[in-house]
């Protein structure tokens, strides 16, 4: 009664409940107390039990207050160790999320880039098909003069990948890039009036000619093969396709992402 006397105020009026027992008390507790208030509570719970046995077995004394003090203390402790703990689950989340997986099965997974070199005044694209077990079918590199803005540049890789996917008589395809405003213009109803706009309308417009598809986003770490695709022997500018067998700029990177066991359902 002394501890609970120093707590909190929903802990005072609580110290003088009509509960039966402790399990009703600790069922009240629950049903009307917040997250850090249960927190608290459990916190003080386990230091007047500790408090008991110190006495019953060292004859020590605590002081209600410092036992109030010292929860406090290891509570907030607790909370910042459980705070890194997240920061640190939600990168590993965010690590695994980054990594290419496999498309469902029967499905292709088609990713796409773009590179620039605005001081040489070209522009490289990159495609890679891969089926549901991370086989190659295949590579795609094409090199363009001129220069484009950026988005303008993913905008004409991912309507070039389109076209090498319709060339090769590909359906459902699971189209995945690093371009994330590209993405949101083309699984969008609206139409886009940006710069990159004109390219985005012929985009949604092969995409027609296709019986299943979808547009998605991954980071530059779940799309390192197209990416090192688009920078492939940039200065020659000519098209290059690889068929089953990959480059061997690439080979190491299928090679490693191949093993990844997850596949993303579609419906």
């Amino acid at each position: 009664m002394d501890v609970w006397s120093v707590g909190g105020k929903k802990f005072q009026k609580k110290s003088s409940t009509g509960a039966v027992n402790f399990l009703q008390l600790v069922e009240e507790i629950f049903n009307q107390c917040g997250a850090d208030e249960i927190l608290q509570f459990s916190g003080t719970v386990r230091r007047v039990w500790l408090r008991r046995n110190e006495a019953v077995f060292e004859g020590t004394f605590v002081h209600p207050s410092i036992l109030v003090q010292r929860t406090s203390t290891a509570v907030e402790e607790f909370a910042k160790a459980n705070a890194v703990e997240d920061k640190l689950r939600a990168r590993n989340v965010m690590a695994v999320e980054e990594v290419w997986r496999p498309p469902c099965h029967g499905w292709w997974k088609v990713n796409w880039d773009a590179s620039l070199g605005k001081e040489q005044g070209w522009m490289g694209f990159g495609v890679v098909v891969r089926d549901d077990r991370g086989q190659l079918l295949a590579a795609y590199s094409k090199t363009l003069r001129g220069n484009l803005e950026v988005a303008q540049a993913e905008a004409r890789a991912a309507l070039i990948a389109i076209q090498f996917c319709r060339s090769l008589g590909l359906e459902h395809v699971h189209f995945e890039g690093d371009a994330k405003m590209v993405i949101t213009a083309v699984n969008s109803s609206d139409p886009d009036w940006s710069s990159m706009g004109f390219v985005v309308e012929d985009i949604k417009h092969e995409l027609q000619a296709m019986t299943q598809w979808c547009f998605t986003f991954v980071r530059r770490e779940g799309n390192k093969a197209a990416h090192t695709m688009s920078k492939l022997d940039i200065r020659s500018f000519l098209d290059n396709t690889w068929l089953y067998e990959p480059p061997e700029c690439i080979s190491e990177i299928l090679q490693m992402e191949q093993v990844a066991p997850i596949a993303i359902e579609f419906h």
